[in-house]
């Protein structure tokens, strides 16, 4: 799905709201994901529960990253 989200919004042919419409359902789909995980996952240790917010941190920051290259920090 991540890709075909991806060649639509690089094919610049979407409306605005096309373009949202794209990023909330992305957003919808990635959040129930990352619910599946946290249910699934049980309690974490504390050293656990560090790592997987620094997993998250560097994921963020690639995520950003990869906007501001592609112009798409903005929307």
């Amino acid at each position: 799905m991540e890709k075909e989200i991806v060649d639509a919004l690089n094919s610049q042919d979407l409306s605005p709201a096309d373009t949202k419409a794209l990023l909330t359902e992305a957003l919808r789909a990635e959040l129930a994901r990352i619910l599946a995980e946290q249910s699934s996952m049980g309690s974490l240790t504390d050293e656990d529960a560090d790592k997987r917010i620094e997993e998250l941190e560097a994921e963020n920051n690639s995520v950003n990253r990869h906007a501001k290259l592609t112009h798409l920090g903005g929307l």
